[in-house]
């Protein structure tokens, strides 16, 4: 692909992200006393970064499939079949990653991708009112029904802790079992609804033409502070402490993502 078929902005958003993720897991694994400036440096990186960084890498995934879905058809490629063979390999690399290392978001992006390659054709409203159902259903049925945790959850953190590597590989391939025949694994969540948001994107020309975008760009980014400010300083003080997936703090990621196309824009 040369240099004018790329969209440089997706590349920076996805050098951005994958530094928060470096910068948070290497915070989470420093074992440092805790002083007023180290204090100060957990706030922000909880605050400001945890959960944006991988809510950015799930919009570009529905930014570069809307992306990869244009291309194929334009080059006069089968889609389906395209996208399924990545999905596979997908799933494939990320079951071995969790039973490897115990990271399991990968297996996640599988399933929903192939979710989003279902519904890729809806119309925009349709698409925003599925965005904004995902948004809303897992939060639901944690209401309902409470979160249950893997039956070898003490198991695996033993193995984890005191055993052989094969030992905890065992563990993670049951707990990874046992997730994935839960009712909940089959329920979108924010995953999907940002998967859904980067395809919109890419529809609506927020990277092709972002100054004709502004509008909705400005939109999402209120919405992502908002919500952000809601879900920190207003929703714990609250007796119901449950923002049903509108309120969350994820959502920043959208202010960050809208930020820096409109700074790349002007």
């Amino acid at each position: 692909m040369n240099r004018v078929e790329r969209i440089v902005t997706l590349d920076i958003l996805r050098g951005m992200a994958l530094f928060g993720m470096i910068l948070v897991h290497f915070h989470q694994l420093m074992e440092i006393p805790s002083t007023g400036v180290e204090d100060l440096v957990g706030w922000v990186i909880w605050m400001g970064v945890e959960t944006k960084s991988w809510a950015t890498f799930a919009f570009l995934f529905g930014a570069g499939f809307a992306i990869l879905m244009r291309r194929a058809e334009a080059r006069g490629l089968k889609l389906i079949p395209l996208f399924l063979r990545r999905m596979l390999a997908l799933a494939l690399f990320g079951v071995a990653v969790e039973v490897l290392f115990g990271l399991n978001i990968l297996v996640e992006y599988a399933f929903w991708g192939v979710a989003l390659l279902l519904v890729r054709n809806w119309s925009t409203r349709a698409l925003f009112v599925l965005a904004l159902f995902s948004a809303i259903a897992l939060s639901v049925y944690s209401t309902v029904s409470p979160y249950r945790r893997s039956p070898n959850r003490a198991a695996l953190q033993k193995a984890e802790a005191e055993g052989t590597y094969g030992e905890a590989m065992k563990e993670r391939a049951e707990a990874m079992r046992w997730r994935w025949s839960q009712p909940r694994a089959l329920i979108p969540g924010s995953t999907f609804v940002l998967f859904i948001l980067g395809l919109l994107s890419i529809r609506h020309g927020v990277f092709a033409d972002p100054k004709a975008a502004r509008r909705t760009i400005a939109t999402a980014m209120m919405f992502g502070l908002v919500s952000w400010t809601l879900a920190w300083f207003v929703l714990p003080k609250l007796p119901w402490n449950n923002g049903f997936g509108i309120i969350s703090d994820q959502w920043l990621a959208l202010t960050y993502i809208g930020g820096i196309i409109m700074l790349l824009a002007y």
